[in-house]
């Protein structure tokens, strides 16, 4: 029974494993799942911190430029030949001025020369888009207002290649002994914005500069000129000083846009970089297709290792029980030898001893016996020694059937006849017991070995008459199945009959069953039978008769074999 035990728990291991599998693959499917949305966020924040950084970079570079600007407007303004010129009417020197620093200065689209009532005196380089008078600006009102730079104003400007440019103007007055001479006018362009955006690995960006109204001051060659920026939450937020990153729905012709916005200190503007998010998320979208791949192919590979987890399991279990059961077996089967050698052993010693009783007293020289007395103990003699025979032909027939060292005679015979020799076989062991023949009047052929045959009737016969009570008789009938063409053979007792769940049992090697009680036996003669009868490639069994009102009616054993017809000869 400890033996067993295992095998009996483990039948819930088959649930905890295949539990363990599915938590693995739920974990892993629920693994894959959060690694993809993390990449997928990540995806995102770098776009979006990509946006950032460059809208932060370019606020930098617009700075730092405008810081040269005031610069070279300060030098202007403080450069006392400038104003001196002016103040002398010497316009020829004056424009050198001009065209040297327009020059000097990469960044300075255009700077012209106003006098202090607003008219133009001269333009670098020259062009019909500034003003002749320039009284009414903004930033000339500023300047006669205060003593300070003009800045931020925009204006558009035709180049001399003939492009119209959106650029930032600035202004400064002209002193000479702290007198106002004039007034100085520049244009000022931002550099290449779209070589800005491909150093920054952002072509296909747009970049916006946009001033206090929000109005373009310039931009890449991709962006939309006809965007208007307020009201935007990026340029609310890039006026607020404030440099981030966000996403619109709204932005760009209905298409989600991942947009970074910046704050320009000097000048008070802002900068804005919008790219679509297809644009923004395709350089990592590659990693993520291969993030997904990998999380699917981890998921299959745990599914995988999963089912081979259980089918590994199922074949050491099988094994398992396999070896438990053939433990079993081999327990079941040395109790049995056990049991049977304890059951020779007595089957044995009894009629020995008879024997001996009997052979002994009737030797003894002092003692005279009576003529029935003296034939009364032969027949005990006889008795024993059939007794001693039968354990001892079971032992060999066993023993020449398991070393497949006998070989069936077949021959054609009445099984009629062959159940009247194993009667007068059974004689002595019969004595006054009743035996009910059945038989038909035509012979029973069979092709068998007649000696085998008859060993097996002899074997159930002895096992109904050991048990049942020796008043009750013994039923022996043959006859032929009309359906299969078998010849049948039943034994009938009027014992206990055999437990139901023993019908197959009781045809095994030295079992013995429950019902035995003290009858002797070695638990090889139904062993034996069936071996005979499948050789022949019969059939053996056994069920019970119950009586109407449900007593026990005893045991009926029976055995088919192969009818033999004589026509076919």
């Amino acid at each position: 029974m400890n033996i067993l035990q295992p095998a009996k728990s483990s039948r819930f291991v088959p649930s905890a494993v295949v539990f363990l599998g599915l938590l693995i693959l739920g974990s892993s499917i629920i693994y894959a799942w959060l690694a993809l949305d993390t990449a997928y966020r990540l995806q995102l924040r770098s776009a979006l911190d990509q946006n950032r950084y460059a809208a932060e970079i370019c606020a930098r570079l617009i700075d730092d430029q405008w810081n040269d600007l005031q610069s070279v407007l300060t030098q202007l303004e403080t450069r006392s030949t400038l104003g001196t010129d002016l103040s002398k009417r010497d316009f020829e020197s004056v424009r050198r001025e001009i065209q040297y620093s327009v020059d000097l200065v990469p960044a300075l689209e255009f700077a012209a020369v106003y006098q202090t009532d607003g008219t133009l005196l001269y333009a670098y380089p020259s062009t019909n888009m500034v003003p002749k008078n320039a009284s009414k600006s903004l930033w000339f009102q500023k300047l006669r207002t205060a003593n300070h730079f003009a800045l931020g104003t925009t204006q558009q400007i035709q180049s001399q290649n003939g492009e119209i440019r959106d650029l930032a103007s600035a202004a400064a007055r002209i002193v000479a002994n702290g007198k106002c001479e004039g007034y100085l006018l520049t244009y000022y362009r931002f550099g290449e914005l779209d070589r800005w955006l491909a150093d920054l690995g952002l072509s296909e960006a747009m970049l916006y500069i946009l001033d206090t109204h929000g109005r373009i001051i310039d931009c890449s060659r991709r962006a939309d000129r006809n965007i208007k920026f307020v009201g935007y939450p990026s340029f609310e937020l890039a006026m607020a000083k404030k440099s981030g990153s966000r996403t619109s729905d709204r932005w760009y012709q209905g298409q989600t846009t991942d947009i970074g916005y910046s704050y320009v200190k000097s000048p008070g503007w802002a900068v804005v970089i919008a790219r679509s998010e297809l644009q923004a998320r395709a350089p990592t979208k590659s990693l993520l297709l291969r993030l997904t791949m990998l999380g699917f192919l981890a998921v299959a590979v745990l599914g995988l290792g999963t089912l081979t987890l259980l089918q590994q399991y199922r074949a050491q279990n099988q094994i398992a029980r396999a070896l438990a059961a053939q433990n079993e077996a081999l327990i079941q089967s040395e109790r049995l030898k056990t049991d049977f050698l304890a059951n020779v052993s007595h089957d044995l010693r009894t009629p020995l001893a008879a024997v001996q009783i009997s052979v002994s007293s009737m030797i003894d020289p002092d003692v005279t016996w009576e003529q029935d007395t003296f034939r009364e103990n032969l027949r005990m003699a006889e008795e024993g020694l059939d007794q001693i025979s039968s354990r001892v032909r079971n032992l060999l027939e066993m023993s020449r059937l398991e070393a497949h060292m006998w070989k069936l005679n077949l021959q054609v015979s009445d099984l009629t006849d062959i159940a009247g020799a194993a009667l007068e076989q059974m004689r002595t062991l019969i004595g006054t017991r009743p035996i009910l023949l059945t038989f038909p009047d035509t012979p029973l052929f069979v092709e068998c070995d007649p000696v085998q045959i008859e060993t097996v009737i002899v074997n159930i016969l002895e096992n109904a008459l050991k048990y049942s009570t020796p008043d009750t008789p013994i039923n022996l009938s043959g006859s032929i199945d009309t359906t299969t063409g078998a010849a049948i053979l039943h034994v009938r007792d009027f014992g206990p009959g055999v437990p139901a769940d023993e019908t197959e049992q009781i045809f095994e090697k030295f079992y013995r069953s429950c019902t035995a009680g003290t009858v002797g036996g070695t638990g090889l003669g139904l062993a034996i039978c069936k071996s005979i009868i499948l050789a022949h490639g019969g059939a053996i069994g056994v069920h019970n008769w119950a009586s109407p009102d449900g007593i026990p009616g005893g045991a009926e054993f029976w055995i088919t074999l192969p009818a033999y017809n004589l026509s076919t000869e």
